[in-house]
């Protein structure tokens, strides 16, 4: 009997070992799908190596651009935007997703909303969206064009390959409506910019800047050949890209929107949207690029001491509502 029972111990201690294997394996699984997603995710740079190889599984990104897109066909235009506001010196395109209605009316009531606090401020700021998923996203969309008639929805889809597409269909719709205005602004709709600030800069340099991109330049940014960013070597043979500006925001001379559309016509294609626009075909168009907008350039973060000093803050991470208070407080709009 006690042989028996022993036997029995025995058997339950090595099923219980098993068990205990099994799930830390099973854990181990876990945790390797999790890391592994939190790659494909955040993409650190140390960690390309690990990423699929778009060059063995070459990318159809601009085939996918080509075939979506109806260049020039907006399915909500706003033509007259411009026209109904005669006296702007700065039309604004934000670059957004349909989705992202709160990032819409948190820059509507931040940086887009500086003309009603001092006049010398003519800015007007559209919100560029694509079609709509589903029924319920267009009746959104629709909805919010009607109350702020400032929406310019583009016929492509919302994905990363179509991002040069959208701003391509965003320099035809300032060329096409608002070439009369002096100066163009692109921006990303989760920005912050001292609208204050950007005026003054370009009232005192009217002439320094025609026939330049002012922006905060990277130079020598390499290819990524694997990852979100991926873009395969038939597509893109150079191991680096040409100097390009940062895409949270970036202001020229409206008329050079004209001359990037025309570089189309003989530059080659490229996905990558900040690239494409202001490193291809601005080489091809022979814009130039200033990086002036560095010194004023807050990459992430925001704090106190920048106010009055910085112009743009491209990852604020915090309330963009309560800096803007701020904001207008050390501007003397309103009174602490």
């Amino acid at each position: 009997m006690s042989s028996g029972r022993k036997a029995v111990e025995c058997y339950l201690r090595q099923d219980l070992v098993t068990f205990k294997k099994g799930v830390i394996f099973a854990w181990f699984l876990v945790v390797t799908a999790l890391a592994y997603m939190c790659l494909l995710y955040f993409q650190p740079e140390s960690l390309y190596f690990l990423l699929p190889n778009c060059d063995e599984a070459p990318s159809t990104g601009a085939e996918e651009a080509l075939r979506y897109v109806s260049p020039g066909h907006f399915l909500i235009e706003e033509a007259d935007f411009c026209r109904r506001r005669p006296n702007l010196s700065i039309v604004a395109y934000v670059h957004s997703s349909i989705s992202s209605v709160e990032k819409r009316m948190e820059t509507r009531e931040t940086w887009a909303s500086a003309g009603a606090h001092d006049a010398s401020v003519r800015m007007g700021v559209v919100f560029m969206v694509g079609r709509a998923k589903t029924v319920h996203e267009q009746r959104v969309i629709t909805d919010e064009s009607r109350r702020f008639h400032d929406i310019v929805q583009g016929n492509y889809t919302d994905t990363y390959h179509l991002l040069s597409h959208k701003a391509l269909m965003s320099l035809q719709w300032v060329s096409r409506h608002c070439l009369h205005v002096p100066w163009t602004l692109h921006a990303d709709d989760d920005v912050l910019i001292d609208t204050f600030f950007l005026t003054k800069f370009l009232t005192t340099n009217t002439t320094s800047y025609t026939n330049k991109i002012i922006c905060y330049i990277w130079e020598k940014s390499m290819v990524r050949r694997s990852g979100r960013w991926c873009v395969p070597s038939v597509e893109f043979p150079e191991p680096f890209y040409p100097p390009y500006c940062a895409g949270g925001a970036w202001v020229m001379s409206t008329p050079l929107g004209s001359h990037l559309l025309e570089a189309t016509s003989i530059a080659p294609f490229l996905w990558v949207d900040d690239v494409y626009i202001t490193g291809v075909l601005a080489k091809y168009a022979v814009v130039g690029r200033s990086n002036k907008l560095k010194q004023y350039v807050r990459r992430e973060g925001i704090i106190e001491e920048d106010l009055g000093r910085l112009m743009v803050w491209f990852e604020p991470s915090s309330s963009r509502k309560s800096w803007w208070l701020k904001l207008l407080v050390h501007r003397k709009y309103l009174v602490p």
